[in-house]
């Protein structure tokens, strides 16, 4: 899916970004501001993720954004001698999500070059559904877990069944802003773990 992110919480400090969408080291974001941006973000992973449960898929994660760099000692924003640029447009998925608490992520997840890898194999990229709508965090009603799942039930309800990769279902008549969120299917559509393990992937990312 495409992730819905305001500019304030990547360039919260203002300036101009680069070509290459960097900011100088000095502007860079401080750490409440980094974690602005990455709690932003595992909202819309945790909606996407019911969805994916719904609707038996495997989600397909979008690229992430950090403010900082992650590193296990002390660190003024990128991880000591390296020639990393900030912010991290191209953010590592460990950086925000406790991969090794979710266990068997490869059962909940791939990362977001999974359909451009030449070893996916045709049939698993031609799969793909694409489920079109709002959701709760984005039209300011009841964000918890139970009421991402039923969006996502009512969602899968008028999604495209196991190919096509069109975009059906479309909840959003309001015309608000609409995120793709595009629950991929992959190694022959293993089923999400439960909702509980869904949870915990929320939950324990963002320690940086």
């Amino acid at each position: 899916y495409e992730l819905a992110l305001p500019y304030s919480l990547v360039y919260p400090n203002g300036g101009k970004p680069g070509s290459d969408g960097t900011v100088p080291f000095g502007q860079r974001t401080t750490v409440e501001q980094h974690f602005a941006l990455v709690h932003h973000q595992l909202r819309q992973l945790r909606n996407a993720l019911a969805l994916a449960q719904a609707t038996g898929r495997v989600l397909i994660l979008p690229r992430l954004v950090c403010g900082l760099d992650r590193a296990w000692m002390p660190h003024s924003g990128i991880f000591p001698g390296s020639a990393a640029r900030l912010p991290l447009l191209d953010c590592p998925a460990d950086h925000v999500i406790d991969l090794e608490r979710i266990g068997r992520p490869e059962e909940l997840l791939r990362e977001h070059s999974f359909l451009c890898n030449p070893r996916t194999p045709a049939s698993v990229r031609g799969s793909v559904v694409r489920l079109a709508g709002t959701p709760p965090d984005l039209r300011g009603g009841d964000t918890s877990p139970a009421a991402a799942a039923a969006a996502a039930a009512a969602a899968a309800a008028g999604a495209s069944g196991s190919g096509g990769g069109g975009d059906a279902g479309d909840a959003a008549a309001d015309g608000a802003v609409q995120p793709k969120l595009a629950a991929g299917a992959a190694a022959g559509a293993a089923k999400a773990r439960t909702s509980q393990a869904a949870a915990g992937a929320a939950a324990g990312g963002g320690a940086k």
